[in-house]
């Protein structure tokens, strides 16, 4: 199993760094989690072919999460009008946080190109919730995004398991998410110098892996970094707490997930 970052940024337009977006990839099965700018071509730097993608999840409705579903929607109808009829073609489910669903209908009413001509379903769901997706097993758990209804992601497959907190300030939460996984994705996009309401800074992190339980994960990844943050000084600054493996994440990069790949 691995993950792939397709996005690594945020909403601040970068030539670098696409907006959040990733996919865990097993044996040929692609799961997409978050669509924000960009992806779609980073998915294929990546090798990966969103269009074709089946299932993806949403954290949440902000822009920088989720905005180039306007640009799959869209492609998906007209890039493969050539495909076999409807009911041989792939489907396309959307699962995420209420909202989710309102977001889509009205992206329908402004452009009714984006209106699926092929099989669908969107899916609103609520912390607590558990199901497959794309032969995942997958976990939704609350996270705390101001009035923003949104969620982070255990995903679990055959090879391993990782945990995606999308975008979420400090709390007890984190724990939850986090037990037991292999790999942690998170967000960093506050600094300690300069609070961002909803948002974890380094230390923040740091003090989130200090206790034993999270000290057994053998591996953290950063992305949505804070803007004007210097990769080997948030990486210290997270290390600072945790003994395993501290990545800052870059688009592109490919992230192995191994089961009981414990360091301590």
């Amino acid at each position: 199993m691995k993950v792939v970052l397709l996005g690594t940024g945020t909403l601040a337009p970068t030539a670098d760094r696409a907006s959040t977006a990733l996919a865990a990839v097993e044996d040929g099965r692609v799961l997409f989690v978050d669509f924000g700018r960009n992806a779609l071509n980073r998915s294929v730097e990546c090798g990966l072919d969103a269009l074709a993608g089946e299932e993806f999840l949403i954290t949440h409705v902000h822009p920088d999460h989720c905005c180039e579903l306007v640009s799959l929607l869209f492609a998906r109808n007209y890039l493969r009008s050539k495909s076999p009829p409807d009911s041989e073609r792939a489907r396309l489910r959307i699962t995420g946080p209420s909202g989710i669903r309102n977001l889509l209908l009205d992206l329908w009413k402004a452009w009714s190109w984006l209106e699926p001509r092929y099989p669908f379903e969107v899916v609103e769901i609520e912390g607590g919730w558990t199901g497959r997706r794309a032969g995942f097993e997958v976990e939704a758990v609350e996270m705390e995004h101001g009035s923003t209804p949104a969620l982070g992601y255990r995903v679990g497959g055959e090879g391993g398991s990782f945990a995606f907190t999308g975008d979420t300030g400090p709390g007890p939460h984190l724990r939850t998410l986090a037990a037991g996984m292999d790999l942690v994705v998170t967000e960093c996009g506050a600094e300690a110098q300069a609070p961002a309401p909803g948002h974890l800074s380094p230390q923040d992190i740091a003090e989130w892996f200090s206790t034993a339980d999270m000290a057994r994960i053998p591996r953290v990844v950063l992305i949505h970094l804070a803007s004007g943050s210097v990769a080997e000084s948030v990486r210290e600054k997270v290390g600072a707490g945790f003994a395993g493996e501290v990545v800052v994440g870059e688009d592109r990069m490919e992230i192995p997930v191994a089961r009981g790949e414990d360091h301590g």
